[in-house]
């Protein structure tokens, strides 16, 4: 088995983003990497035998009192509702290239 990890984080290197929005998604990262290599306190929920629970930052939570779906969908795909017909603003906006596997 070969383990690969990845180094570099690709959306930081954007030149366009400012340095709010870097240091944003570095926190981000940091706190994704915490959780994938177990630092970030868990805790028991219930009668749990073992603690799998994490505390999501109140700043990475979408708060609502309507709809959480149509409110999800509009953070997450911003603009979707009124141009999801259109196919050029799907593939522009939505598809993320892949690269062939090797």
């Amino acid at each position: 088995m070969t383990v690969l990890k990845l180094h570099t984080n690709m959306r930081l290197l954007n030149p366009s983003l400012g340095e709010d929005e870097r240091d944003e998604l570095d926190r981000f990262r940091k706190w994704i990497l915490a959780i994938g290599d177990g630092t970030v306190p868990a805790e028991k929920k219930g009668e749990e035998h073992e603690a799998s629970w994490v505390t999501i930052p109140n700043d990475l939570l979408i708060h609502t009192d309507g709809c959480k779906i149509s409110t999800l969908v509009s953070e997450v795909y911003p603009d979707f509702l009124a141009n999801y017909k259109n196919p050029i603003f799907v593939l522009t906006c939505y598809c993320m290239p892949k690269q062939p596997n090797s």
